[in-house]
C-alpha cells in the first residue's frame, strides 16, 4: 500500500515531493532520529517536511488505511488538534482569564450606578491583554519543542506548530472582542450582543469553505478562517458599542480616559489584576486539565494518531455544550455582579439557585442528545471509522460529564460576580490536580492498550468536575454575604 501510493505521487511529478524509497517495511526511527527529524521539519519553509517526516515515522501504520488520502486526512485531523489544543491552553486561556477580572468590575460598577467607571476599566483590560498576548503568541514559535519535551509524537508536533502559528491573529483579536462582550453585557444588551456573535459565527461555514476548500489551505485553512470570522465579529460587536448613548457608553469607551494617567494607575492595575490572575487560574486549571491534560494522555496511548483523532471528536463535542454552560455562566455573573454591587444580597442568592437549576436542565436534554446520537455526531465529524467507533464509546462518558460541568461552569460564574475567584482556584486544584489528574495518570496505565481507554480518560475528568463543583456549592451556601457587599462598595467608591 505504502509503495503503490508513494509511486502514484512521485511519477505525477505535480507536488515535487520526495517519498521514502518503496520498501516491504519502514526502518524503524529511534527516538533520538524522531526529535532529530522533527527539527528538521521545523525549521523547513514548508509543510512538505512535516509530510515527508510523517511518512517515515508512521510508514507501518499506512498499512491499516485504505489509501494514502485516508492515511493523511486522519493525520490532518490529530495535527489540528495537537495544534488547537496547545493555543488554547497556553495562550488563549490565559488571555481571556485577563479579561474575566470584568466580570466583576462592570456588573458591580453598573449595580452602584457607577457607569462613568465602565471606560475606565475597559480601556485598562485593553491594555493589559494586549501586553499578555505578546509572550503568549510568541509561545507559539515553539510549540513543536514544547509538544515534543511533554511526550507527543514529533511528527504530529511538526504538523500541529504551523496551525497554532496561524492562530495568532485571533489570540490579539479574541481577547478584545471578549472586552467588549463583556462591557455590554453589563450594559444591559446580552441580547445584542449574542445575536452579532451568532450572526458572526453563522458565517463560519462559509470561511472554512473559502479558506480549505478555493484556496485550497487543507487543515491550515480552518485555522485561518477561525481568525477571520473572529475578526469579522470583533468588528460588528465594536460598530454596536460605539454607536450606544448613555453615560459611560458610546464612544467613551474607545476615547481615551481622562485623565488618562488614572488607567495606569498602580491602584487601579493592583485591583485589575487582584480578580484578573485568579480568574485566569480559576479557568486554566479546568481548562489545561481537561483539554492540553487528556490531550497529551491521549497520545500516549496505543495508536496516537487514532487515539487523537477520536479525541478531537469528543473535545469538539464537549465544547460545544460547555459554551451552553459559559452562556448561563456570564449571564450569572453579570447578575450576581449587578445585585451585590446594589446591595441586594437576597437576589444574587436568588439567582445563583435559578442559574444552576437552568444549567441543570439543560444538561438533560443535551446527555439525552448524546447518548442517542452519538454514532451520527462521530461520523459528521471524522471520517475514519476506527476514530467514530473510539469517539462514540467516549461519548457515553460525556454524557454524565455535562451534569457536573454546567454546575461547576455555573458556579464559577457565580464566584466571579461575587469577586471570589480566588476560592474558586482553590477548588479547581482541588478537584482536578489532587483527584483528578492523578486518577487519570493511574488509568493511563491500567488501559492504554484497552480499546476503552480513551474513555477511561474522560472518566477520570467527570471525577476531577464534580469534586470541584461540591466545593463550589457547599462554600457559596455558606458565604458572608455582607462581606461581599462591602467589598464591592469600597471597589466602587
Amino acid at each position: 500500500m505504502v509503495g503503490s501510493a508513494t509511486g502514484a505521487s512521485s511519477g505525477s511529478g505535480s507536488q515535487g515531493v520526495i517519498y521514502p524509497p518503496d520498501e516491504p517495511t519502514a526502518k524503524k526511527l529511534s527516538t533520538e532520529e524522531k526529535i532529530e527529524l522533527s527539527n528538521r521539519a521545523e525549521n523547513s519553509s514548508t509543510l512538505l517536511a512535516a509530510k515527508n517526516l510523517l511518512k517515515q515515522r508512521m510508514a507501518e501504520d499506512m498499512k491499516s488505511y485504505p489509501s494514502e488520502e485516508d492515511f493523511w486526512k486522519n493525520s490532518g485531523c490529530s495535527g489540528s488538534d495537537c495544534g488547537r489544543s496547545n493555543f488554547f491552553n497556553s495562550s488563549w486561556s490565559i488571555a481571556w482569564g485577563f479579561t474575566a477580572a470584568l466580570h466583576t468590575l462592570a456588573p458591580q460598577a453598573e449595580g452602584a450606578g457607577r457607569s462613568d467607571l465602565h471606560a475606565l476599566n475597559a480601556q485598562r483590560a485593553f491594555w493589559i491583554v494586549t501586553v499578555v498576548c505578546v509572550p503568549l503568541a510568541l509561545l507559539q514559535g515553539v510549540s513543536a519543542k514544547v509538544l515534543t519535551f511533554l511526550g507527543q509524537d514529533p511528527a504530529l508536533c511538526a504538523l500541529a506548530q504551523p496551525f497554532a502559528i496561524r492562530l495568532i491573529p485571533r489570540l490579539f483579536v479574541e481577547g478584545y472582542f471578549t472586552i467588549l462582550q463583556r462591557m455590554g453585557q453589563a450594559m444591559g444588551h446580552a441580547s445584542a450582543v449574542a445575536a452579532l456573535t451568532f450572526v458572526g459565527c453563522a458565517g463560519a461555514p462559509i470561511f472554512l469553505w473559502l479558506f480549505v476548500d478555493q484556496l485550497g489551505l487543507g487543515y491550515l485553512g480552518a485555522a485561518w478562517a477561525c481568525t477571520a470570522w473572529t475578526v469579522v465579529n470583533m468588528f460588528a460587536l465594536a460598530i454596536f458599542m460605539f454607536l450606544q448613548r448613555g453615560p459611560g457608553r458610546g464612544r467613551s469607551l474607545f476615547v481615551p480616559y481622562k485623565p488618562f494617567r488614572h488607567v495606569f494607575s498602580w491602584q487601579g492595575f493592583r485591583e485589575y489584576l487582584e480578580l484578573a490572575i485568579p480568574s485566569t487560574l480559576h479557568a486554566c486549571l479546568e481548562w489545561w486539565a481537561m483539554d492540553l491534560g487528556v490531550m497529551l494522555a491521549a497520545g500516549l496511548l496505543l495508536h496516537p494518531d487514532l487515539n487523537l483523532g477520536a479525541n478531537a471528536v469528543v473535545s469538539c463535542v464537549a465544547d460545544i455544550c460547555y459554551m451552553m454552560w459559559l452562556g448561563v455562566q456570564g449571564a450569572t455573573s453579570i447578575a450576581v455582579g449587578t445585585h451585590i454591587g446594589a446591595g441586594r444580597a437576597k437576589a444574587a442568592q436568588r439567582t445563583i439557585r435559578i442559574s444552576v437549576m437552568m444549567g441543570l436542565c439543560g444538561a438533560a436534554v443535551v446527555s439525552l442528545g448524546i447518548i442517542l446520537g452519538r454514532h451520527t455526531i462521530a461520523a459528521a465529524l471524522d471520517e475514519s471509522p476506527d476514530v467514530q467507533a473510539k469517539a462514540a464509546d467516549a461519548m457515553l462518558v460525556l454524557a454524565v460529564h455535562v451534569f457536573p460541568d454546567s454546575v461547576n461552569c455555573v458556579l464559577g460564574g457565580a464566584l466571579r460576580g461575587m469577586g471570589r475567584q480566588s476560592r474558586g482556584v482553590q477548588f479547581q486544584f482541588a478537584g482536578f490536580y489532587l483527584l483528578g489528574m492523578p486518577l487519570c495518570v493511574l488509568l493511563l496505565h491500567q488501559y492504554r492498550a484497552d480499546p476503552f481507554g480513551l474513555a477511561s480518560l474522560w472518566l477520570a475528568v467527570v471525577c476531577a468536575v464534580t469534586t470541584s463543583s461540591l466545593c463550589c456549592a457547599v462554600y457559596i451556601s455558606r458565604a458572608d454575604w455582607d462581606s461581599v457587599i462591602s467589598e464591592a462598595r469600597a471597589r466602587n467608591s
